[in-house]
């Protein structure tokens, strides 16, 4: 390239430490934003692959911090409510996600949470400010009616709470965001475009797959991560996945508890309802796999149980 009359490599232009010249350059990618929505790239200077830039600098994307839980945090929770889905199920669906907040610290300087319903059309259930107290947020969650809708359109709704959050009065500047996902089957539109903006808006996305027909590819694809996806055998024993959902949103930390230490796993679970826990599982197996034989481990260490295995039979 030509600077001040003379011939010089283009990467010599960069000014940013680590930063090469690019035919994309202008689509920056930051730790805020691994992913980021670019409309017209330009060629200019900017982060090679696996790099991001951060305080003026191209560093690894593993070497991003991680945000502070001190922070404020903003969960959106997106339930399918459609006709597979009966009111049965999505009251088991509420009942859980209730328990899963109820330990978490809400309020306008900490935690808000919203919930959004969807079938063919998504629907804002309550919005981030509604409720500022766990009692009262749990309450509202264990009281959202189900509203049968036809059709399963995951990436629609999830491109509704992308829009919902940018809204003005929705979202808080420099807070983290986790959109948890809750669906019983595959979507009957397209996810892929949807999800990367979720991502790209800053999301950390969390998918919940539960029955039979919960695809797990699709799920993934959704979340970014397999690490994010949890498969779950029916709506009744969603509470099993109570401290995985946890240790994905690392609770463990606003409370300024490490990880080893956490009580908050001991989230859902006394031995009497793990016993009937443990019932509800071999039945619903049972149905879902109902020409094959296989093995049952129910796994109860978060409560201090003995791992148990047993041989299931139709």
């Amino acid at each position: 390239m030509n600077v001040s009359g003379t011939c010089v490599p283009k990467d010599n232009c960069c000014t940013v430490p680590g930063a090469v010249y690019l035919d994309w350059g202008t689509c920056v990618a930051t730790c805020d934003a691994p992913e980021p929505l670019c409309g017209d790239c330009m060629p200019a200077c900017g982060c090679p692959e696996g790099y991001v830039l951060h305080q003026a600098a191209c560093i690894p994307r593993t070497d991003c911090p991680t945000v502070p839980c001190s922070n404020k945090t903003d969960i959106v929770l997106l339930v399918d409510s459609s006709a597979s889905v009966c009111r049965k199920k999505f009251t088991r669906a509420q009942n859980f996600l209730a328990t899963l907040v109820e330990k978490l610290p809400i309020g306008e300087n900490t935690i808000r949470v919203a919930e959004v319903i969807y079938g063919l059309h998504p629907e804002l259930v309550f919005s981030l400010p509604a409720y500022s107290t766990a009692g009262t947020l749990s309450h509202a969650i264990r009281n959202v009616e189900y509203a049968r809708k036809c059709s399963t359109k995951t990436g629609k709704a999830i491109q509704f709470v992308v829009d919902y959050y940018s809204g003005l009065l929705s979202g808080r500047f420099g807070t983290n965001r986790i959109l948890i996902v809750v669906t019983d089957g595959k979507s009957m539109d397209d996810v892929q475009t949807a999800a990367k903006n979720a991502r790209q808006a800053g999301f950390n996305v969390i998918a919940i797959g539960v029955g039979a027909y919960a695809d797990a590819e699709e799920l993934m694809m959704i979340t970014g991560s397999e690490g994010k996806v949890v498969m779950v055998a029916a709506y009744s024993v969603l509470q099993t996945v109570c401290a995985q959902i946890w240790d994905i949103i690392n609770v463990c930390c606003y409370y300024g508890i490490s990880q080893d230490d956490c009580e908050a796993k001991e989230c859902c679970w006394n031995e009497e309802t793990l016993l009937i826990h443990v019932v509800k599982i071999e039945e619903e197996l049972k149905r879902m796999y109902l020409n094959f034989e296989f093995k049952l481990c129910v796994f109860t260490i978060l409560i201090g149980v003995t791992v148990s295995c047993s041989i299931i039979s139709p």
